[in-house]
């Protein structure tokens, strides 16, 4: 049939106005797609999700992405976007600027071998994509180098993540993948922005952007702390001590932030984060960029000794056979509001997620903040009878030593008393795993227990009675090294031993004990709480196992990726039959379980890369649950403990003996000088009514600001409430109308 001329015409007007409007449209939703002044750099690129004010952008040639924070008019780029004019960089450092991961594997010779995705695999024409809800999944293939490693990019609610497909990744001929770094640039500083990388090693930190410290290392360490299984980790005989005989501390939170200019992001690992290394570098080292990021050890390495034929001992090491197949390796960004985009803005919305997505509830009651009275019950010692040397037990604090020492805090105004009572069991002070939980004789009867737990709670006080069950120095008891005991990759029981902090070599003096494998976890803990219970106490005390993350190596182990939740689990178990624990130094995962956390670090690593320490632990779970300091009396800097409480919001916490000081030397619990209670009490009692007097008023707020005010002076704000400015200077310093004396502090009222 033929159309008359005029309806042809008609027709095709219509068609070409429908095309036009159809290519009009496309370009204007384009154009309202980019956000502005970014167009030229995101031409290449393709919207692939769009979730409230986050539009996510990826470049299917390359791999690169970029997120579009709306709200706050930022644009977040996993490769910098000026990197081309990088004058430093070269080598391995201009593909790793190129590339979305960077991977190591090992070969069928054991020879280590680096790659980048942008040279290795994107060139090697190894790069494939697959669009999904909300995001995009891409596959990069190290074609030369037999791996594939899926990523996919997607936006969430109010987050972007960046997630390895661990159940996905493949080695198909002899090399094996060990670790993968995510999006090691994405928010990376150049040479000319301002800011710094928030890392949470111990109580937190700060790396300056172009800090100039290129002859500092680069930052590296593995969130919840080295792996004893991979024979990584040598402690002291009570790691509660630990920060006060070593300048190294451990990360105890999953997250790591940038701020850069006045834009900030918060990245949270929610997934295999006992896997995860934080990294971070400053400009000048191999790029001009300043950049932190998550690495993900996908398969481990164990460490083992062999004797030589001359006796010598060499190191050998074997990868794991576990990896981190079954949970995917997922960081979530959070972007911060321009105006809360400081590590406190950071805090607070890692405070926001655990409350929200974690469903963590606080424990920490309105009244006077506690007063943490840690308390050594017995030691073993060597001691001459009838000329023949015999060990004997040598009793620090008994039952009527706590008697005494809660009335003397008592008649002195203070209620909120928490003890904090180790090595009390018998036979268990480093000698056999304290599942009995039977108090030793010479300290006094269970009936006197019971007699002082009740005093002490018609006083407003409590006790805690606290053991170590990872730590075990003797067989017996159930527990065998052959069944029970942590094994290495040659399967066979790993032996833990001391350092000497001298000489960095093995500290023969100190005999070497084992550690419990995280399969017996369960079955000694139930044992051990079962036992408890007959004592009718209502608070329990678990030294380690809320700040040791280690794994199984052998044949039959198992993997750190498992651990956090066979923790969670045994704490679980362990409150639903007595409900009130007390950890020490607790990794993220733990916390939620605990109505009191001791000895929580108030610095961070003494690395020379760092450029501040910061309270960021302390801001995250303050007015959530009960913190303290480490001990007081074992600080090289006593002076400072109520600058620091009031700084950090945390608790003091003394370390104290009842009777015989003199015996602890040479002692396994040599680490405890200056322990003699009746030498520090009067200045206890002094520095708690002045540490109470501020925080009792906002124990229950959380900390809303604390900024650096000059060198050596930082303030502190707590919700609405009030302020504290402490300086740690010997001479006064003013600010604004302000006059701090030397070693001293104020309060403002309000904000």
């Amino acid at each position: 049939m033929v159309k008359p001329r005029g309806a042809m015409i008609a027709y095709t007007l219509i068609v070409v106005y429908a095309l036009f409007t159809i290519f009009t449209m496309n370009t204007l939703v384009k154009a309202e797609s980019l956000p502005s002044g970014w167009g030229d750099i995101l031409s290449s690129f393709e919207k692939v999700s769009e979730q409230n004010d986050l539009v996510l952008y990826a470049d299917l040639k390359t791999g690169e992405i970029a997120v579009w924070d709306k709200k706050n008019d930022n644009v977040w780029f996993s490769n910098p976007p000026d990197r081309n004019d990088d004058k430093i960089a070269s080598g391995f450092y201009k593909v790793s600027l190129n590339s979305q991961i960077l991977i190591s594997y090992s070969d069928a010779k054991g020879v280590v071998l680096n790659r980048g995705s942008f040279l290795h695999c994107v060139q090697r024409g190894g790069l494939s994509h697959e669009k999904i809800e909300n995001g995009i999944i891409f596959k990069y293939d190290f074609v030369e180098d037999s791996i594939t490693v899926p990523v996919k990019f997607s936006i969430g609610d109010g987050f972007f993540s960046a997630t390895v497909l661990t159940d996905e990744i493949e080695e198909y001929a002899d090399n094996r993948l060990l670790t993968v770094d995510l999006l090691p640039y994405f928010g990376a500083g150049g040479e000319k922005d301002q800011g710094y990388m928030m890392i949470p090693d111990g109580s937190g930190a700060l790396i300056y952007m172009n800090n100039g410290k290129i002859k500092a290392g680069d930052y590296a360490a593995p969130v919840y702390g080295e792996d004893a299984g991979a024979g990584g980790l040598q402690i002291p005989a009570s790691s509660a001590h630990l920060v006060t005989i070593t300048s190294k501390e451990t990360i105890r939170l999953p997250v790591f932030g940038i701020r850069k200019n006045n834009a900030g992001f918060l990245a949270v690992i929610t997934g295999s984060a006992s896997r995860a290394q934080i990294r971070a570098s400053v400009s000048g080292k191999g790029t001009s960029y300043n950049n932190a990021f998550a690495r993900l050890q996908y398969r481990m390495s164990g460490t083992v000794l062999l004797t030589q034929k001359e006796f010598s001992e060499r190191k050998s090491t074997i990868p794991e056979r576990l990896s981190a197949k079954g949970t995917p390796f997922e960081v979530r960004y959070f972007f911060l509001d321009n105006n809360k985009s400081d590590y406190v803005g950071m805090a607070e919305k890692y405070r926001e997620y655990l409350l929200k997505e974690k469903q963590f509830k606080g424990t920490v009651k309105e009244g006077d903040i506690p007063l943490y009275v840690d308390l050594y019950g017995y030691v073993y010692k060597i001691k001459p009878f009838l000329g023949i040397p015999v060990e004997r037990v040598i009793p620090l604090t008994t039952l009527e030593d706590v008697r005494t020492i809660n009335e003397i805090l008592a008649s002195n105004g203070i209620k909120n008393i928490v003890v904090k009572y180790n090595n009390w069991v018998k036979n268990a002070s480093f000698k056999k795993i304290p599942v009995r939980a039977e108090m030793e004789k010479k300290l006094g009867s269970a009936k006197e227990f019971k007699e002082l737990e009740k005093e002490l709670s018609e006083h407003g006080a409590s006790i805690y009675l606290c053991s170590d069950l990872i730590n075990v120095y003797e067989t017996g008891y159930g527990f065998s090294r052959y069944t029970d005991a942590l094994k290495s990759v040659a399967n066979t029981p790993l032996l833990q031993v001391q350092y000497a902090l001298d000489s960095a070599a093995v500290d023969s003096r100190v005999p070497k004990w084992y550690m419990l494998t995280p399969m017996k976890f369960n079955e000694f803990f139930s044992r051990y709480t079962d036992n408890l219970m007959k004592l009718d106490t209502g608070n329990i005390g678990l030294d380690n196992i809320g700040s040791m993350c280690y794994s199984d190596m052998s044949s039959f182990g198992v993997s750190r990726t498992d651990i956090p939740g066979i923790v969670e689990r045994v704490l679980e178990e362990v409150i639903a039959r007595i409900p009130s624990l007390m950890l020490e130094n607790a990794n993220a995962y733990a916390v939620p379980y605990a109505q009191h956390i001791v000895g929580t670090p108030i610095n961070a690593s003494y690395y020379d890369i760092f450029d501040e320490h910061i309270p960021f632990y302390q801001i995250v779970y303050h007015g959530l649950v009960n913190l303290s300091m480490p001990a007081v009396n074992l600080s090289s800097t006593p002076e400072y403990a109520v600058l620091k409480a009031l700084e950090t919001g945390t608790s003091l916490l003394y370390s104290w003996v009842g009777r015989n000081n003199e015996e602890l030397f040479n002692s396994r619990l040599n680490h405890l000088y200056s322990a003699d209670y009746r030498l520090w009490i009067d200045e206890a009692i002094a520095n708690y009514k002045k540490v109470n007097a501020v925080l009792s008023r906002v124990w229950t707020k959380p900390i809303t600001g604390h900024t650096k005010l000059a060198e050596g002076v930082y303030m502190t704000t707590y919700g609405d409430e009030l302020s504290v400015i402490v300086n740690y200077n010997s001479a006064p310093v003013r600010v604004n109308e302000n006059t701090i004396e030397g070693l001293d502090y104020i309060v403002i009222e309000g904000r």
